[in-house]
């Protein structure tokens, strides 16, 4: 073999070396990138996973509220459909008004036990982030902006309005 002929075959090894070389590159390059690829699809699916996990939870959740809620109150609406029963008559009115004011505190003390509790109003200073004002007269005697009278209760849980109280205020 000639010089020349010896040039030319170590630059075709060092060229198919560095061929060799580069094709492993792109071979752990590919490889890396479908390993990422598989990851990244894992922590999609992952994710994807753990919303509807989420979502059941929550939906398991408000079933639950809704239970507690409907049984708080049962109790009450089985009194008011018996009171309804027994309509009153001239010689047992006042003992039937009597039931249905036990009725109503039924209620309350289930809105209690839900954590709901009732706006104060009458005598207190309004206020518009809990009163709805409908009204206005005077009274001698009492200050600006006091409320007078309630015409519809209003409600909060844990310091959130449910439904502001409907008031008559002093001008």
């Amino acid at each position: 073999m000639t010089d020349e002929e010896i040039k030319k075959s170590k630059k075709q090894e060092i060229t198919d070396a560095e061929d060799a070389t580069q094709e492993s590159n792109e071979t752990k390059k590919q490889e890396s990138a479908e390993e990422y690829l598989n990851n990244w699809k894992r922590a999609v699916a992952d994710f994807e996973n753990l919303k509807k996990q989420a979502a059941r939870e929550k939906d398991e959740f408000a079933k639950f509220a809704t239970f507690r809620a409907a049984e708080a109150f049962m109790p009450a609406v089985d009194h008011f459909a018996e009171a309804l029963r027994h309509e009153p008559t001239p010689e047992n009115w006042q003992n039937w008004v009597q039931g249905v004011k036990f009725i109503n505190q039924e209620f309350a003390g289930a809105l209690i036990e839900l954590g709901i509790e009732k706006i104060k109003t009458v005598g207190v200073v309004f206020d518009p982030s809990m009163h709805e004002s409908i009204g206005v007269r005077h009274e001698d005697g009492k200050e600006a902006h006091v409320i007078l009278e309630e015409r519809r209760a209003g409600y909060k849980m844990q310091g959130k309005v449910l439904r502001p109280a409907r008031v008559i205020i002093n001008e």
